[in-house]
């Protein structure tokens, strides 16, 4: 389960969320108990909670089509942070943050939102992406992986046709193209520069919205291998003189018991000297 557990509702929520999508597949879930989840989401869900909390919460009363739905849909988009064209669900960390911008997608899809809005989500969203396509845990992974799913399907009638050009400032031979089409969206293209120079240049033309990452990777020169510390050690194996064996036997004697070890334990010495 992923999201805000702290929450009143959660739990409620995620099994409403549950039904919902079982029912959705051809699992008929019981009418009764649905209406009854729906009902206790809406009675525990406030204006000014969590927003991960009310993410969670939109989500499974938009699915359940409850009456209820749009106050706290209301609440979830006032909760919203924008930043310079980007929108996102704030939450405890970037793996929350993660998980509740995905919930908001798709309440937003289910919602008839206008896509450009729900765009902004999903821009936001994307760069939190690594380029191989994953979050920081599988939990927020899948969630985003399920929002952006459902967010191609809804702008698909939109127009995806862009036109990506690299260059180099120091070799004016290098020019490489890439054409982002809906048929090859989902297909992480590569460019690679083996000599870069001191300026790469990335043009791009056409409609629609795509991702850029940059992996730089270089090789330094691995450091002798210097020891820092002068260690020695000196073992002595000593074995007790005769003059000891009898001594520990009369000991032994004036104690009142008498005790022959027939072969004597030899005591050992260790020196250990850092510097």
């Amino acid at each position: 389960m992923q999201g805000d557990l702290q929450h009143p509702a959660a739990l409620t929520a995620y099994m409403l969320i549950t039904l919902e999508e079982c029912d959705a597949e051809g699992f008929k879930a019981s009418a009764l108990s649905k209406q009854r989840a729906a009902s206790f989401v809406e009675r525990h869900v406030r204006k000014g909670d969590s927003p991960g909390g009310l993410a969670l919460a939109a989500y499974a009363l938009s699915l359940a089509n409850s009456p209820g739905r749009q106050n706290v849909i209301q609440w979830l988009e006032e909760s919203v942070r924008y930043d310079q064209g980007e929108r996102h669900v704030p939450g405890n960390g970037d793996v929350y943050s993660a998980q509740a911008t995905s919930y908001a997608i798709m309440t937003f899809i289910r919602e008839l939102k206008d896509v450009n809005y729900i765009t902004s989500f999903v821009q936001w969203l994307g760069k939190k992406m690594s380029p191989r396509g994953s979050l920081q845990t599988s939990r927020d992974t899948v969630m985003a992986l399920q929002a952006l799913a459902k967010y191609a399907a809804y702008a698909k009638e939109n127009s995806l046709d862009l036109s990506c050009q690299v260059t180099l400032s120091n070799n004016k031979d290098f020019k490489e193209n890439v054409r982002i089409k809906r048929d090859n969206a989902t297909v992480l293209n590569k460019v690679e520069i083996n000599q870069p120079g001191e300026q790469i240049f990335v043009s791009a033309k056409g409609s629609g919205t795509g991702i850029l990452f940059f992996n730089y990777t270089y090789n330094v020169k691995v450091p002798d291998d210097i020891c820092k510390f002068n260690v020695t050690v000196n073992f002595e194996q000593k074995h007790p003189s005769q003059v000891e064996i009898l001594t520990r036997i009369s000991r032994s004697i004036e104690d009142g018991g008498v005790h022959r070890e027939k072969y004597p334990k030899p005591d050992y010495r260790m020196e250990v000297c850092a510097r």
